[in-house]
């Protein structure tokens, strides 16, 4: 199934959408990664797809062309090619926008709520060791 994925541009907890992506690709036949170009969880979503060897089909919204209206025409797009959306929803109008879009055309729609999920990971301190030359 082409499966568009999206969520809020605010959210950088990629290894959780990572996490939940592994997870719902058990239950959901996922082939092909449609998504609109954002920060945050579509660009983690098609980082997630090509760690899977799976193609992405991208969307970016066209502001300069299209103004306020560019997220509505771009979500539109995409519904018109996914056959599925898997929504990361935590309160955001684009996000909620494409839950809608997909509601009315009656294509079906997994919703995970992410508003009690840390927005951002905990930072990984490493460690460089250097070894001194002879």
């Amino acid at each position: 199934m082409k499966v568009i994925i999206a969520g809020p541009r605010d959210f950088k907890n990629e290894s959780f959408i990572h996490m939940k992506l592994d997870e719902l690709s058990k239950k959901i036949e996922i082939s092909e990664v449609i998504h609109g170009l954002a920060t945050g969880v579509d660009t983690f979503a098609g980082r997630w797809a090509n760690k899977n060897n799976m193609p992405v089909l991208e969307f970016p919204a066209e502001w300069d062309k299209y103004g306020k209206r560019a997220g509505y025409i771009r979500n539109k797009q995409m519904s018109e090619v996914g056959d599925y959306l898997i929504a990361f929803y935590g309160g955001s109008k684009g996000t909620g926008m494409m839950i809608e879009i997909m509601k009315k055309l009656n294509k079906p729609v997994t919703i995970v709520d992410i508003e009690d999920i840390p927005k951002l990971e905990k930072k990984v301190r490493r460690l460089a060791i250097y070894s001194k030359g002879d």
